[in-house]
């Protein structure tokens, strides 16, 4: 079909101009393989494209030339975005934040549909779904709980400072030990964020370390010491505050001391 018949609400990440570029180079030297996924059309003949964005803006570099599609007939937005997030899980192309976005907006999708449902169902229907769409193996649940985690607990302002690809779902683990210290965390993923713009991330361990450091409590104060009186025993040459000093153990002999002396 023609491009100019596909029209492409909400995609889940956005698209690099160098990507495209990369993609109609390949299209030159070996045409469109694979076909894109669209909508069948509900507003003035219009498809919306679904799946195979990239693929569909690299085509564009050639006016004329018709994309390759296949049209499915999607049931509900949920399950359209099932079939975005199925495609883009397996080639990779998402960062941690936008993955853990995507996963929270399916669960409260499934949700709303399943009402009721205890938590842990609704992760593992989501799973085999995203399973079956794409045939290939699912993330295991606990890893979609824990993404689904990171979209409701980190504060937008962190999830802006981390757009960087080396930003892990380990690395949103650690920043959300300090989610009682809202200052700190976003320091902390500013360093992370200053660090992989000089493609250099930060890694776990070190992240780790950074967040032991900020939750871990200051030392304990000293006991106070009289500072005014000072024993010097002439026998051992040893030098005593009145808190160690036992009766007749040695003659001692009294002398008054400066604190800048000691």
């Amino acid at each position: 079909m023609p491009t100019d018949v596909i029209v492409w609400k909400d995609p889940i990440r956005d698209i690099r101009k160098e990507d495209i570029n990369n993609m109609a180079a390949s299209f030159t030297c070996h045409g469109q393989i694979e076909p894109i996924v669209v909508d069948w059309p509900h507003e003035e003949g219009k498809y919306e494209g679904v799946c195979g964005r990239l693929r569909y803006e690299a085509m564009k570099r050639f006016p004329g030339k018709p994309i390759l599609a296949r049209v499915h007939r999607f049931k509900s937005a949920r399950e359209k975005r099932e079939w975005q997030l199925a495609e883009n899980l397996h080639r990779r192309d998402l960062t941690a934040i936008q993955k853990a976005d995507a996963f929270k907006e399916l669960y409260e999708s499934y949700r709303d549909e399943l009402g009721g449902v205890h938590d842990k169902h609704i992760v593992s229907t989501l799973a085999e779904s995203l399973q079956e769409i794409s045939g290939e193996k699912a993330p295991a649940e606990r890893t979609i709980q824990k993404y689904i985690q990171v979209a409701r607990e980190l504060p937008n302002e962190v999830k802006k400072t981390v757009t960087g690809d080396g930003f892990g779902l380990r690395h949103a683990e650690q920043l959300l030990r300090l989610k009682d210290k809202p200052q700190e965390q976003l320091k902390l993923a500013e360093s992370f964020s200053h660090s992989d713009s000089f493609g250099k991330p930060m890694s776990v361990q070190q992240l780790k370390k950074q967040v032991d450091k900020t939750l871990s409590p200051p030392p304990p104060k000293p006991p106070p010491v009289d500072t005014g009186m000072l024993f010097n025993c002439p026998v051992c040459r040893e030098t005593y505050t009145t808190i160690h000093v036992e009766e007749g153990k040695h003659r001692l002999q009294r002398i008054e001391v400066m604190k800048t002396e000691r």
